[in-house]
């Protein structure tokens, strides 16, 4: 045997031993920096959906005082009186406007009038590596609107029967000050006035102030 051969021999497993245990840390330095850019970008995403269903919950609070300015019999008929379907867009343009500023696009939005709910898809628009990242949010305006009553003590007047027309025709009495009454939607209650059958709303946005939009899931 050659001096020093078992001192090679043995160098070989030990050199090969350290080269993977060298590869193995350096996968686990990029396994660990994409996991952490992953994260970093759903984060982001999520920040974006977040953003962007609050936005189009408290547009859509801001829009809904006038598409109720014609007033209602009962009620029931509030959302009806919304012209809006079970998944509207009212709110989209200012959900976008925030996905965009926080580096996203809306894939999709519906606000649901009926349950009170504005839900927001979006992806990434840019991605360090692999897909982009997608996130998506619920807002609600704080309205339900489905929940709405009016004050119990309040009573319709009765109709006055049309008298026959007489022979000459008299002053036509002046028309009788509206009734005024409240309406409870929640936590919002509305100022009402009633008049020719119909409820209308006193100062709608008035009552709307302090009510906040917030996120659900």
């Amino acid at each position: 045997m050659r001096p020093g051969s078992g001192v090679e021999r043995g160098s070989g497993p030990i050199t090969a031993l350290l080269a993977l245990g060298s590869l193995a840390l350096v996968v686990a330095v990029i396994l660990t920096t994409l996991t952490a850019v992953a994260a970093r970008e759903g984060n982001r995403a999520q920040h974006a959906a977040d953003a962007a269903a609050l936005a189009g919950a408290e547009a859509a609070l801001t829009d809904i005082p006038g598409l109720l300015g014609a007033g209602f019999a009962r009620p029931g008929d509030l959302l009806d009186q919304l012209g809006l379907s079970g998944c509207a867009q009212l709110g989209r343009a200012n959900a976008q406007r925030l996905a965009t500023e926080n580096g996203a696009s809306i894939t999709s939005y519906c606000y649901n009038p009926y349950r009170d709910r504005v839900e927001v898809s979006v992806v990434a628009n840019d991605s360090a590596d692999g897909p982009p990242a997608r996130s998506r949010a619920v807002a609600e305006t704080g309205l339900d609107l489905d929940s709405c009553a009016i004050d119990p003590s309040f009573e319709r007047p009765t109709p006055t029967p049309t008298p026959p027309p007489p022979s000459v025709p008299p002053t036509p009495d002046p028309p009788p000050p509206p009734l005024r009454t409240t309406m409870k939607c929640g936590p919002v209650e509305f100022a009402l006035r009633f008049a020719e059958g119909r409820f209308r709303f006193v100062d709608i946005n008035a009552d709307l102030v302090g009510l906040d939009s917030r996120l659900i899931d």
